[in-house]
């Protein structure tokens, strides 16, 4: 009786054990678009009274193609509403030089990476003594970019597919800019035969 009634603790301790692992684990098979943590950067522009408003996503399994890579972006921004007086007014309280009134434009950016192994989904800014590793380390893993102001909502959009192999890893293959819907530029890296 003991010795089944042992045998049963240790299968309900090794059930609980294996949940509590696998719910621990993140879902890397679920494609995300989330605000990378630490990375939020308001830059104030005295001289043209500008406010910057920039924020870093990391986008998980994003896709390969660029025209579904800017459907994604779109259904993200969908759900990513900007408050511009809100935003105008967390700067007034965070920046000193700032007066109220002062501000005469927003510049949104928003930066989008692929996950990598320099850029995992986990990752952190580092500003140790020997050591720093910032966002803007990682430029090879920027994948898009979407920029606009409060005066014009019109979005503009650089979609850039990057190399993943080591000889090319983080070289352009093809880039895309559009205003909206509307394509203005594009590139596609020729390759040697």
């Amino acid at each position: 009786m003991k010795k089944k009634l042992k045998k049963r603790k240790l299968l309900i301790l090794v059930m609980c054990s294996f949940l509590l692992i696998t719910s621990c684990q993140k879902d890397t098979n679920k494609k995300q678009i989330f605000e990378i943590n630490d990375t939020k950067q308001t830059g104030w522009s005295i001289d043209s009274y500008v406010l910057t408003y920039r924020r870093h996503f990391m986008m998980t399994q994003p896709a390969e193609d660029l025209n579904e890579l800017k459907a994604e972006i779109d259904n993200f921004l969908l759900n990513y509403p900007l408050d511009f007086e809100a935003i105008i007014e967390e700067a007034e309280r965070s920046i000193s030089t700032i007066e109220e009134g002062d501000v005469k434009k927003v510049d949104v950016e928003l930066y989008f990476y692929r996950e990598s192994h320099d850029l995992p989904i986990d990752w952190k800014p580092d500003e140790g003594y020997f050591s720093i590793d910032r966002i803007d380390h990682h430029k090879e893993d920027l994948i898009a970019s979407v920029c606009w102001t409060d005066l014009d909502q019109g979005k503009r959009y650089s979609l850039i597919k990057k190399g993943k192999e080591k000889d090319n890893y983080g070289d352009v293959i093809e880039y895309l800019r559009y205003y909206e819907d509307e394509l203005i530029e594009s590139f596609v890296e020729e390759i040697d035969e």
